[in-house]
Parts: structure tokens; sequence; C-alpha cells
């Protein structure tokens, strides 16, 4: 039975991956396309527009955008396998301090404050923990009330495992919709309010599962968000 299931799993990764390159190499021309020539339009008669062709254009060329972002998310999601490095023993302040280093922009935009308690080393790939870790962030950038966002992340050891806690004071989400937040393409909220394609915790999720632990959130409207996920150590 094992087998089978490790078969299986194999068999649905594959369609994954193929799914992934077929959207990524064979919509992206044509989406390509079709925003060029949407700016060609726009270039050639911008003055002759009414108020409503106007509206028109702004709504094809963001639907254009948003697509090829959701091309993006799919892509990043299945690299998670495709592009994968071995795990080494990282010291994670480090890969904190470098999150921290690579989101200085997005972090002194907000007004934003991120801090951690002392991070333990473990046996991990890097590269996609620092872009879990990154995903985590920009969310509690994103989603943030009118006071600066404050972030804190914490580590402690639980059941062999480690846990990490990465908290926020932002707008939250309300505790029956915490499942479905880390699902394909999900949007909890606005999008004209809150860009993106809906796929960064998705991708979190998966990193946390090629490192042998679980992912939960908890939350509450207006007073913030709990993303908490386990990894082998």
């Amino acid at each position: 039975m094992k087998e089978n299931n490790k078969n299986q799993n194999n068999a649905a990764e594959e369609d994954l991956q193929q799914l992934a390159y077929a959207v990524s190499h064979d919509m992206r021309e044509p989406l390509r396309m079709i925003a060029s020539y949407l700016q060609l339009i726009e270039m050639e008669l911008e003055n002759k527009f009414t108020e409503d062709t106007r509206a028109y254009m702004d709504n094809a060329l963001k639907g254009a955008r948003d697509l090829n972002g959701f091309i993006d998310g799919l892509v990043e999601f299945s690299r998670v396998t495709t592009d994968a490095h071995k795990f080494e023993l990282t010291d994670l302040n480090e890969t904190i301090e470098d999150v921290k280093l690579d989101m200085r922009n997005e972090i002194s935009e907000s007004g934003a404050e991120v801090t951690a308690s002392d991070m333990p080393e473990a046996r991990v790939d890097e590269t996609q923990i620092l872009q879990l870790f990154r995903h985590i962030i920009d969310n509690s950038i994103k989603f943030r009330t009118e006071s600066a966002p404050k972030i804190h992340i914490k580590a402690a050891e639980r059941d062999g495992l480690i846990e990490f806690t990465v908290s926020d004071n932002g707008i939250g989400m309300e505790p029956d919709k915490t499942h479905k937040a880390a699902g394909f393409f999900t949007k909890l909220n606005p999008r004209e309010e809150y860009p993106g394609c809906g796929m960064g915790l998705a991708v979190v999720k998966r990193i946390v599962q090629r490192h042998g632990g679980e992912l939960k959130i908890n939350s509450d409207p207006q007073k913030g968000t709990d993303i908490i996920f386990t990894i082998m150590p």
C-alpha cells in the first residue's frame, strides 16, 4: 500500500511539473503578445479614449498582469522540488539576517519592525527557507493595519522537531478561514486592495512539507496572525 501511495505521489508530482512547464512556456508568449498589443492600442488611441474605454483598457492590462502573476506562482510552487538544493547544516540566525537584508526596501517603506529570538542550527535547503521567510514577512507587510507592521520570529524544540512561529499585528483573518489560506491561488481579501496571486502560503506549505514538517495558521481579525510551522532539525 505504501509503495502504491509513493508511486501515486510521484506520478502526481510529474504531472504537476509537466503542467507548470507547459503553462510557463506555452502561455507566456501569447500573454506577452496580448499585453504588447494592448499597450500599442493604448499608445495609438489614448487621446481618443472615453472614460469608459480607459477603464476597459486598464482592466484588460491588469488582467494580463494578474495572469502572468498566476503563472509565476505556479512555476514557483513546482520549483520547490524541481530546483531543490541539498540539505546542509545552517545557522538560521544568518538566514533571518539575509532575509531582512534582501527585503530592506519593503521593510523600510512600510516602517516594519522585524525581530527574531535566537535561532537554532538545522539541516535545511537554505535557499528555500529564505524563500519561506520572505513570503511570510511579505504577507505580514502586505496585510497590515494603519499601524506599522511588527513581526517577530521565534523557534523552540517540539517533539523532536523545530517549531517556528512568525507573529504579526496585521489585519488577520476569520479563524474559520485559516485552513484555506495556504491553498492554491487563495485570495481571502479584495484583489483591488491587496495585490498578488495568492500562492505565497501554498509555496510556504510545500517547503515545510519538503522539510518534514507541518504548517498551521492562527489568526483573529484586526489582532494579527501567527504562522506556525515545523521542520526536521
